[in-house]
């Protein structure tokens, strides 16, 4: 709020009158990506957990969390097609090994290193195959 008040004054003295600042709305599209973040990124939180939760005091809610898994999976099943769920599974159960090795996405024509680190990364992935698969 202060930030407010500092870039209004600031924009008074510069402008010498004074303005009405309105947040932007969100989009569909964005509101979609900012939902979409937010589930995947709960989702990578609650699998750290159950393997915290397991590796540290060897309580295993493999049972628990199998129902809750299908549920999202079903969800996803609604919204996006196969390619898209792949990359998202991929991101969730893949990208990440074991061993602690770091899975990478690399464009096939010209080597170069996808970016895949984020959830917003890969809303933006998902997007553009969504893009792709459309007919014109």
């Amino acid at each position: 709020m202060e930030d407010e008040n500092h870039m209004r004054r600031n924009l008074r003295e510069l402008l010498g009158s004074d303005i009405i600042l309105r947040k932007k709305r969100l989009t569909k599209q964005s509101k979609s990506k900012q939902i979409f973040c937010e589930v995947l990124n709960d989702i990578k939180l609650l699998m750290e957990r159950s393997y915290c939760l397991e590796h540290d005091y060897g309580i295993s809610l493999e049972g628990w969390d199998e129902k809750f898994l299908y549920v999202v999976d079903g969800l996803l099943n609604l919204k996006f097609e196969k390619p898209q769920r792949d990359l998202i599974n991929w991101w969730l159960f893949d990208k990440h090994t074991s061993t602690g090795e770091v899975q990478e996405l690399t464009d096939m024509d010209s080597g170069a290193e996808i970016p895949s680190d984020t959830a917003a990364d890969i809303w933006e992935l998902i997007s553009s195959i969504k893009k792709l698969d459309k007919p014109k």
